[in-house]
C-alpha cells in the first residue's frame, strides 16, 4: 500500500450532517413501496406445475403431424412387344411357374 492510501485509511471520517440525515429520511418515506413487496411470494412448485402443463398442452396440440402407418402401394409392370407376346403364349414344352408378385410399402 502507497503512503497516500495509508493516510486515507488513517483519516478519520466526519459525522453526516443532521440536514443530511434529515432529506435521507424524506425520501425514503416519500419513496414509493418497491412492486415485489407488496405481492406474495410465488411457490416454486407452482411455476413448475405451469411449466409441465404448457409442455403437456405443447405435446397434444403440436403443430408436428403424428406418424401414421404409410399406405399400402401396389406397382403393376406390365410387359409390353416380344416379351408380352412371350408371357402370354406360353410354348409347348415349357414349365409353367406360378405368377410372380411383389407387394411392398412407399419408402
Amino acid at each position: 500500500m502507497n503512503d497516500f492510501e495509508q493516510n486515507l485509511r488513517n483519516m478519520r471520517l466526519a459525522a453526516p450532517s443532521a440536514a443530511f440525515d434529515r432529506r435521507i429520511d424524506e425520501t425514503l418515506t416519500t419513496a414509493p413501496a418497491p412492486w415485489h413487496s407488496s405481492r406474495p411470494a410465488t411457490p416454486w412448485w407452482l411455476l413448475a406445475v405451469a411449466a409441465c402443463a404448457v409442455a403437456a398442452v405443447f405435446l397434444l396440440v403440436s403443430p408436428w403431424p403424428r406418424s401414421s402407418s404409410p399406405e399400402l402401394v401396389v406397382y403393376r409392370i406390365e410387359a409390353k412387344g416380344r416379351l408380352r407376346q412371350l408371357l402370354l403364349e406360353v410354348p409347348a414344352g415349357a414349365d409353367l411357374q406360378p405368377p410372380l408378385t411383389i407387394k411392398g410399402n412407399a419408402p
